[in-house]
């Protein structure tokens, strides 16, 4: 029976707290990422489903980047909400729950800057969303968009739809 040194059994020992560790944060990350809810998030590249984005080159959003958008659009949602009240006319209204909208991320970059056009509707009309972007006339505030620019962290252009 071969026996370890005391030297060799403090080694083993690091090694295997070391394997460990890396495990228990390689599963951290992965949570972290998976936060992402894709039942109600998807990323569309540039291309024949996003062509209104074609002249600019598409980019990869870091982990980093969706906690960005997740903070700027709320607070890009509670300046519109400001200018609202709940209980105001609901078929002028445009408060806005984003619990209750499904969206769209189309990362581009235009003038070495790093923007997000969110695209966020109540209804898809179609179960190809996460692949084709949902364009629709009217709706009212069941369809929204907006740029956000993740370099000066700002949001441009917010629109919500007529109403029909």
């Amino acid at each position: 029976m071969a026996y370890l040194k005391p030297c060799n059994t403090l080694m083993a020992s690091k090694f295997l707290y070391s394997i460990l560790l890396f495990f228990s944060l390689s599963c951290k990350a992965q949570e972290e990422f998976s936060a992402i809810d894709t039942n109600i998030i998807a990323v569309l590249p540039i291309g024949e489903k996003a062509s209104w984005f074609k002249s600019h080159q598409s980019f990869a959003l870091t982990r980093e980047e969706f906690k960005i958008i997740d903070s700027l659009l709320a607070a890009c949602i509670k300046e519109n909400n400001s200018r609202y009240s709940d209980t105001s006319n609901p078929r002028l209204n445009g408060y806005i729950y984003l619990d209750r909208y499904k969206r769209q991320y189309i990362p581009f970059i235009k003038n070495e800057n790093r923007i997000v056009f969110i695209n966020c509707f109540t209804d898809s009309f179609s179960s190809d969303w996460r692949k084709k972007i949902v364009d629709v006339d009217g709706g009212g505030r069941n369809y929204f968009n907006l740029f956000l620019n993740l370099a000066t962290k700002s949001c441009h252009e917010f629109w919500i739809n007529a109403p029909l």
